[in-house]
């Protein structure tokens, strides 16, 4: 393959990557928040909830 050719190959594979990236970023801006359950923390100590780690910020949601 000429370098010519190969420097066009990369160059609309880079374009592909792109395209690809922009969907993942809308895929991820169009995910709804979701609940999850509060998880209790088995430690050495005292069993800790995960809403207690959130504080006065509310109940922990989900984003992935």
């Amino acid at each position: 393959m000429t370098y010519k050719d190969t420097m066009s190959e990369i160059k609309n594979r880079r374009l592909e990557m792109m395209n690809l990236r922009k969907n993942i970023r809308e895929l991820h801006a169009s995910i709804e928040p979701e609940e999850v359950t509060d998880y209790i923390f088995s430690t050495s100590g005292a069993d800790v909830s995960l809403s207690s780690l959130f504080g006065k910020k509310g109940y922990p949601v989900c984003h992935s």
